[in-house]
């Protein structure tokens, strides 16, 4: 069956792109944040490989989480379109007038 939002197996993996990303994004900070936090946190890296060597790997994980999370949502925001234009493929089929 197509791409359509009449196929339920489609609109289920729209539905779980979208948790998929959200819940990457969630563990992705967490992990982030637990690597930073408490013991060999950022306090005790810096003193062992100095702040800019720690800013920088902490930039680094920064940039490697937000790449991941905006090719995610890239993802999402095609299918999303796609719906958009599933929709509008409908509403010119049966001819559904626009309301304001």
């Amino acid at each position: 069956m197509a791409q359509t939002i009449y196929n339920p197996e489609y609109m289920a993996s729209l539905r779980g792109q979208v948790g998929n990303t959200r819940t990457t994004m969630e563990q992705t900070f967490g992990d982030l944040r637990n690597l930073y936090e408490g013991h060999g946190g950022l306090w005790e890296d810096a003193e062992a490989n100095g702040p800019c060597a720690t800013f920088g790997q902490l930039v680094t994980e920064f940039q490697t989480v937000m790449t991941s999370f905006l090719a995610n949502l890239e993802t999402t925001s095609g299918n999303v379109q796609g719906y958009e234009e599933a929709m509008l493929n409908v509403s010119h089929t049966f001819n559904f007038a626009a309301s304001s």
